[in-house]
């Protein structure tokens, strides 16, 4: 679960931000006081979708009006923030350690972030609050890392908070369940 520590709710400004982990299905849960990423961080909120032996993180940086960032690591390096890889659009490549190297994958104001990977339709769907057309957006892609996402955008939000159900792909492989 990522957190972030809030200075001013004004500006969204944070101390930092970082991770809780759950090892028994969410009944107790553990800091992971190895990982902490700065209140200037481009993951200062983030989603996370686990695929293919790594967790995907897709982050901002805090607030509902920055452009998001892509990062994933091994599930056993949940802690051991040095071996998370960023994704680089200029090289085409991850890189591992350096949170700086990471490119911008989605290049508009993002919030409140959520991303599956539906095996049916073999695609990655993140969908985000818009902030400038103020609704629910969906993206979708074939690789995660992009090109080519297609957008679709959903009428003026009611509610900010949008959120796909996991158990959603495994169940209704057919359907996108939103939890809201």
């Amino acid at each position: 679960m990522h957190y972030f520590n809030i200075r001013n709710w004004t500006g969204w400004i944070t101390n930092h931000s970082g991770l809780y982990k759950s090892v028994d299905k969410g009944q107790t849960w553990k800091k992971c006081e190895t990982v902490l990423f700065s209140a200037n961080s481009n993951f200062g909120m983030a989603g996370y979708f686990k695929k293919d032996g790594y967790v995907y993180m897709i982050g901002t940086h805090a607030g509902r009006n920055n452009p998001a960032y892509l990062a994933r690591f091994k599930e056993a390096d949940i802690e051991n923030q040095n071996l998370y890889e960023y994704w680089n659009n200029t090289t085409g490549q991850w890189v591992t350690g350096n949170e700086s190297a990471a490119s911008v994958i989605i290049n508009e104001k993002v919030g409140e972030l959520s991303f599956i990977y539906n095996a049916t339709h073999k695609k990655w769907i993140i969908t985000y609050f818009s902030e400038d057309r103020y609704n629910i957006t969906m993206r979708t892609a074939e690789n995660i890392t992009g090109p080519g996402a297609s957008l679709t955008s959903w009428p003026p939000a009611t509610r900010i908070l949008n959120c796909m159900a996991p158990i959603s792909i495994r169940c209704l492989p057919q359907a996108i369940i939103f939890i809201s």
